[in-house]
């Protein structure tokens, strides 16, 4: 009986440590899954990502009829695109900040500075206008990193996580958008 629950006891330890792999993983700088493409809100722990139905997302964070030119809701500290009712742009920005933070999901938000990006998200592609973007493309089941949009060879299976720094890059990501392909580069 005792051999038993031992054999047990290490299955179980052994499914375990399989599953905090995974996990940390997930987390390596220059690695990259469609699960980080969302926000999560800090003080409720909200999490808004893609593919949610805009139901979804006023459920959680409120309803919202404030829409501009393009289409994009607000909600307080967040603006949301929107296509075929689905989750494909999230958008932070100092200007619209408000009581509620929101973060990455691997922790980066407004403030945040450039080498702790780096840390988290790995070597990026930086303008003259201190934008920092990643272009990950999912193929053969797996994301793929891309230095520039002309490198992209199926639209519809990449996004694009891009921040700015308008003060600089030693003062801080002051945007943040995580977007797919065609909203990224086609506003639709």
């Amino acid at each position: 009986m005792f051999q038993v629950i031992l054999v047990l006891f290490s299955l179980l330890l052994s499914s375990c440590s399989t599953g905090s792999e995974k996990v940390l993983q997930k987390q390596e700088p220059g690695i990259f899954y469609k699960s980080y493409l969302q926000v999560q809100e800090l003080t409720t722990n909200v999490k808004v990502s893609f593919d949610m139905s805009k139901e979804q997302v006023d459920e959680i964070l409120g309803k919202s009829d404030k829409k501009n030119f393009l289409g994009i809701y607000s909600y307080e500290g967040l603006e949301v695109f929107y296509r075929n009712n689905k989750v494909v742009g999230l958008l932070l920005s100092l200007d619209k900040q408000t009581t509620k933070k929101f973060l990455t999901s691997r922790g980066i938000g407004l403030g945040s500075m450039f080498e702790d990006v780096k840390k988290k998200y790995g070597e990026s592609v930086i303008d003259k206008n201190n934008n920092i973007t990643y272009i990950f493309e999912e193929v053969n089941g797996k994301y793929v990193i891309r230095k520039s949009k002309s490198e992209v060879i199926e639209p519809s299976n990449t996004y694009v996580i891009s921040m700015n720094a308008n003060n600089g890059l030693d003062k801080g990501i002051t945007t943040l958008h995580i977007f797919d392909y065609k909203f990224a580069y086609e506003t639709k």
